[in-house]
């Protein structure tokens, strides 16, 4: 009897940290500043380190990338595929660089040395790798704030607006998934509207609500884009592609006293 009362407990400590690691929010954010052969960004390090700092609050276990070359970000992604698998969520965010080629996004890290057109390809992080490292979360949210702008500007040779490249295309949703773009498809994204700003306009405006009690992220998202439209003058517009089947809450409503 003693023994069985033994199993009993150790089979009931199992379920509760199996149900522990099934309630786990987990996230890795990125932000890439110091490009090493292209424009850098003033805000791409300090949006990623206020977003992390936000989750942190929240209750989020979060891996944070500075400035992260191409392995980087893939070995940040094998962390993140196996955090993901089996938690309640799982989040990505990426502020720095980013680009469409031939119809597939790309995430571009602080080493790419773009010197051809196959080089965007071959040396960007495609968001489909992403995509399949938070596949296994019970909820998967990807929000991308990728400066476009300075990347145009032809810094890196045979710059972007020769090669057919331009802001992430369209990407459909899996279900339980949520994508967020820090502007619509095919445009470009501000890193600041204004000398000395600490974060884009997206950033900014995110982490004014994503610690706001009790708000939905669907009825956040717009409260986002409204802001956003106000700082560009109406030039960046946020674009999101929701598959989730219920509710998401960044924080919870407050307990009543």
């Amino acid at each position: 009897m003693r023994r069985l009362a033994r199993l009993a407990a150790v089979a009931s400590l199992l379920l509760l940290l199996a149900g522990a690691a099934a309630a786990e929010r987990v996230a890795l954010v990125a932000g890439a500043s110091a490009y090493e052969h292209g424009v850098s960004l003033a805000n791409g390090v300090r949006d990623a380190e206020a977003m992390a700092a936000a989750l942190r609050r929240l209750g989020w276990r979060v891996q944070m990338l500075r400035d992260p070359r191409r392995v980087d970000l893939d070995i940040g992604l094998m962390w993140l595929a196996r955090a993901a698998a089996g938690a309640e969520a799982a989040l990505f965010f990426w502020a720095g660089h980013a680009v469409e080629v031939s119809g597939r996004n790309l995430l571009i890290g602080t080493d790419a040395r773009i010197e051809r057109p196959a080089h965007w390809r071959g040396r960007g992080l495609d968001v489909q790798k992403v995509l399949d490292a938070t596949a296994s979360a019970a909820t998967a949210l990807v929000i991308l704030d990728g400066c476009r702008a300075e990347m145009l500007s032809g810094r890196w040779v045979g710059g972007a607006s020769s090669l057919g490249a331009r802001g992430p295309g369209r990407v459909a949703a899996a279900p339980g998934r949520l994508l967020v773009f820090s502007t619509a498809s095919l445009a470009l994204a501000a890193d600041a509207t204004a000398p000395g700003q600490r974060h884009s306009p997206f950033t900014a405006a995110l982490l004014r609500h994503i610690e706001t009690p009790g708000l939905e992220v669907m009825a956040m998202l717009p409260l986002v884009r409204r802001e956003v439209l106000a700082a560009t003058g109406g030039q960046q517009v946020p674009w999101e592609s929701s598959s989730l089947a219920g509710p998401f809450h960044f924080a919870a409503e407050r307990a009543a006293r």
